[in-house]
């Protein structure tokens, strides 16, 4: 009787083993991708913290209680750059002008006053939050307080 001989692999094997390396590059791949993007995303937020950071101590040198006080007296206050020109008090299109790794953050950087409380009128404070986009639609906030 002879014995029939079979060498190698059949046809359908190598298709199932490629179908089966395939799907494993493929997911491979995928790891790798949202990997290298949540680091991008994580290393923007980094720098969005720190520009918050030096925002927030700009306005605690540069503004005064009673100063803000006026401008919250009618409510929350929206401070943007493209209303900074018109805020009533000292140069506040200047807390616009930070970057980091050549990315000028002055469009996605949005302060707001917020309006009194009559806790914060008992402590003499104003709150403010800042908020800052790092990439898209990703947002951290800051929060600060002016004091008297």
């Amino acid at each position: 009787m002879l014995k029939p001989k079979n060498k190698g692999f059949s046809l359908v094997e190598s298709l199932a083993a490629i179908v089966i390396i395939t799907f494993v590059f493929t997911g491979m791949l995928t790891i790798i991708i949202n990997t290298q993007r949540q680091t991008v995303a994580t290393n923007a937020r980094i720098q969005a913290v720190e520009i918050a950071g030096k925002i927030r101590d700009d306005i605690n040198e540069a503004y005064d209680y009673q100063s803000l006080l006026d401008v919250v007296d009618a409510g929350d206050y929206i401070l943007n750059n493209q209303n900074c020109g018109v805020f009533p008090v000292g140069d506040a299109c200047s807390l616009f002008t930070y970057q980091a790794n050549d990315k000028i953050y002055d469009d996605n950087v949005t302060i707001v006053f917020l309006a009194q409380t009559p806790e914060d009128a008992t402590y003499r404070m104003i709150r403010f939050e800042i908020t800052v986009m790092y990439y898209e639609p990703r947002t951290i906030m800051v929060e600060g307080v002016v004091y008297e």
